[in-house]
């Protein structure tokens, strides 16, 4: 009966090894793949507000060529055309930070 008993205390002890590697390998996959959608989703973003940027700035920038070939006052155009591209960099360098905090954030060797 004691070595029936230790026989199955062995297959316990290496059902319980066998479990916790199974649970260590889901946590790494489920680890993984939440990485990987953050990643798109910010890619995404990412992607979109650039859009925005450069859409925002050939717009105005046609406005502004528009009203002085046509021979307008190009005072209030001039000043909106001034700051939309100091608020359009500003938002540029916010991005390229957070790219480059993200990244650096999901680096493995963040901790060294």
């Amino acid at each position: 009966m004691t070595d029936e008993l230790q026989t199955e205390m062995v297959k316990s002890e290496q059902a319980r090894v066998t479990a916790e590697n199974a649970k260590n390998e889901a946590e790494n996959n489920l680890d993984l793949i939440q990485k990987k959608t953050q990643f798109e989703l910010i890619n995404n973003i990412v992607r979109v507000a650039l859009y925005v940027i450069i859409g925002v700035g050939c717009i105005t920038t046609g406005i502004y060529v528009y009203s002085m070939t046509i021979g307008m006052d190009t005072d209030i155009i001039g000043s909106t055309w001034s700051n939309m591209f100091g608020i359009l960099l500003t938002n540029s360098f916010s991005i390229v930070g957070t790219i480059l905090g993200v990244k650096y954030g999901a680096s493995p060797n963040k901790d060294k």
